[in-house]
């Protein structure tokens, strides 16, 4: 499991809906939760959660596309199986795993020291 250290910097609730930007770097998360500790405020300093399964890669974008976190990173390591390819980020200070099909990275042609963008739906970040 991927954690991230961000600091909240806007709460939007809408009836149990709860909407969060945070930021960590130079660059900012967002994400959409069901349940949020009344503690937290504007200024909380939490660490955030995403499955390997769940942080999409992209190379040479064009266009637009509906994830709401579009990070920029780097790839630090690729190591491919059978079937599965786990590509190792380094973005803003921390190390992140994606798990893609080994024929994706491939079809990409990712290579260490590749910069991508990190997709991630805001509904796939958890607060830990």
């Amino acid at each position: 499991m991927n954690q991230l250290q961000a600091t909240i910097i806007e709460i939007n609730n809408v009836e149990s809906l709860h909407s969060l930007l945070l930021n960590f770097g130079k660059q900012n998360i967002h994400i959409l939760t069901l349940e949020l500790d009344p503690k937290l405020t504007i200024g909380s300093v939490v660490k955030l959660r995403v499955k390997s399964t769940d942080i999409a890669i992209a190379k040479d974008i064009l266009g637009l596309l509906s994830f709401d976190n579009q990070l920029d990173a780097k790839i630090t390591a690729i190591n491919s199986g059978q079937i599965l390819s786990s590509i190792r980020i380094h973005i803003e200070g921390f190390e992140l795993e994606s798990i893609i099909s080994k024929e994706a990275s491939y079809c990409m042609r990712l290579e260490v020291g590749d910069t991508i963008k990190v997709l991630i739906q805001a509904s796939e970040i958890s607060i830990c």
